[in-house]
């Protein structure tokens, strides 16, 4: 069975431990569309791309693969999921981001490994969408 290492990744109780990646944008928890439990997360606004991220995360090991999945429901554009890494003093280490597909309207599971490197201490990740949803 799969682990959670990401906090609060399903946003049944609220929005705790994920940000506006661009700024521009705004998050907030919703029940009126979710794929699974009771709520989702919905970005709004802004006017070039649009995302979510965590701040750093420990728990992650070096040079291990790992599989960032999720439920996603965008309108159109690229779905680019990246993972920052850095050491667990926070000097940066490496980016790896992937273009895990595209919108649809839809709900659909995407998903992206990757392999950390030999000195990571701690994870961010991101989800970043092309085409702003309104």
């Amino acid at each position: 069975s799969a682990t959670n290492l990401i906090t609060n990744g399903g946003f049944e109780s609220n929005t705790t431990g994920w940000s506006a990646q661009f700024g521009g944008e705004s998050i907030s928890r919703i029940t009126s569309d979710f794929k699974f439990g009771t709520a989702s997360i919905q970005i709004i606004g802004g006017t070039g791309n649009q995302g979510i991220n965590t701040g750093y995360v420990s728990g992650f090991n070096p040079s291990t693969a790992y599989t960032i999945s999720a439920w996603v429901k965008d309108t159109g554009g690229a779905i680019v999921l990246q993972v920052d890494e850095a050491t667990s003093g926070s000097g940066y280490i490496q980016s790896q981001n992937s273009t895990v597909g595209s919108g649809t309207g839809t709900w659909r599971r995407v998903s992206y490994t990757f392999t950390t490197s030999s000195t990571t201490g701690k994870i961010s990740v991101s989800f970043s969408f092309t085409t702003p949803i309104s």
